[in-house]
């Protein structure tokens, strides 16, 4: 509807949308393209976008494609369904509300119900999430209250990485989130042949500091693969990769993980957090989700709550999810816990294990060196 906007929007709801698009390049939505500041308030917005093999780096989001100027969404519902085929080699980022940010940004009591599918084969990066893409540097996002309602299925073959969240597919700047969730049935599908890949039921990857508060994921995740780059994934956050301070608490995973295939390089399995990088503090973690891993692997981590932990402090760690690893470690080491696979360092206090723990080894090496415990 609108190309480029710096002024207020609201009260509007488009129906029957439905734009398809060839080789497009910079940033599409259906409401707004670009958003250089202003804010969007009481808009919703309800059927069809698709995009096929993009000429340049593509922005591209179910309501607004990219945000660069420092801006307000609020109140904001996406029905469309979103699918974009990635097959030129550049880099998309997707979102069922946003596709990119690049400046300051509050986004809060935002839906998303519109189902987003990637296909296509592609060798730049990928971003997605059920409401933000890509939340790039100089993009400092508040958010609050935000809903993933809708199934996101990936069955794209990349050469690079892919940041994939259920909220939030990529962080590279200060941000934070509380009170959200992708709720039951926003499940999320990846399947392929990936680069470097983070997946997690709130949020994919984050390289700055993000702080997470109440949030839970209900929505399973499911990832087959044969990779030779690293896996990290997690229920709540797939790869913490920042060392800045950050916090995340009161967070819950309901939904099952299920993994399977095979990887040349390191694979790690959380029930709440994949990779936890160090000074990070970590408060009522608990996940419910059974986790199902069956793997071929150089090195595997996995861990009811979290699989591999970084210096950090952590109080009150719970798994209640059964946890099953069965596979193969093929040169290095596998690390196997109820609660925590793998801890480099830091204290952590009042962790339980309420599961069973299964680990089942069809095959190793001479290098290979196992650790497996009931809680760590």
């Amino acid at each position: 509807l609108f190309g480029s906007t710096a002024g207020i929007i609201k009260n509007l709801k488009l129906t029957d949308v439905a734009i398809t698009l060839e080789n497009p390049s910079g940033s599409k939505g259906s409401l707004v393209c670009v958003m250089d500041g202003g804010s969007i308030n009481n808009c919703e917005v309800a059927g069809t976008l698709s995009v096929s093999a993009p000429k340049s780096t593509l922005a591209f989001g179910g309501v607004v494609g990219y945000a660069t100027g420092e801006a307000t969404i609020s109140h904001v519902v996406n029905r469309c369904a979103v699918s974009v085929d990635i097959s030129n080699n550049k880099e998309v980022f997707i979102g069922g509300v946003l596709g990119r940010t690049a400046n300051p940004l509050s986004i809060t009591y935002c839906d998303n119900y519109g189902a987003l599918t990637l296909t296509g084969e592609n060798t730049a990066g990928v971003r997605i999430g059920g409401i933000i893409g890509y939340i790039s540097s100089g993009g400092t996002t508040t958010a609050e209250y935000l809903n993933n309602h809708a199934v996101l299925t990936t069955t794209h073959k990349a050469g690079s990485d892919a940041h994939i969240g259920g909220i939030f597919g990529s962080i590279f700047e200060d941000s934070s989130i509380t009170n959200s969730y992708n709720k039951p049935g926003a499940n999320l599908y990846v399947y392929g042949v990936p680069g470097d890949t983070s997946i997690g039921g709130i949020a994919g990857y984050g390289s700055s500091a993000f702080d997470i508060d109440t949030c839970e994921n209900s929505g399973n995740i499911s990832f087959s693969y044969e990779a030779t780059t690293q896996t990290m994934i997690g229920g709540i956050y797939g790869f913490n990769n920042s060392s800045g301070a950050k916090t995340i608490k009161n967070v819950t995973n309901h939904g099952s993980i299920t993994v399977e295939g095979s990887n040349t390089h390191h694979i790690r399995t959380g029930g709440v957090i994949g990779y936890s990088n160090s000074n990070t503090t970590l408060e009522n973690l608990t996940n419910n989700g059974a986790i199902n891993v069956s793997a071929s692997s150089k090195a595997a981590f996995c861990g009811g709550v979290i699989a591999y932990a970084g210096t950090n402090t952590g109080t009150n760690i719970i798994n209640n999810g059964t946890v099953t690893y069965s596979g193969t470690a093929q040169e290095e080491q596998l690390r196997f816990g109820g609660c925590i696979a793998y801890a480099s360092g830091g204290s952590y206090k009042t962790m339980k294990n309420n599961a069973t723990a299964t680990l089942t080894l069809t095959g190793t090496s001479a290098k290979s060196v196992i650790y497996a415990g009931g809680v760590v």
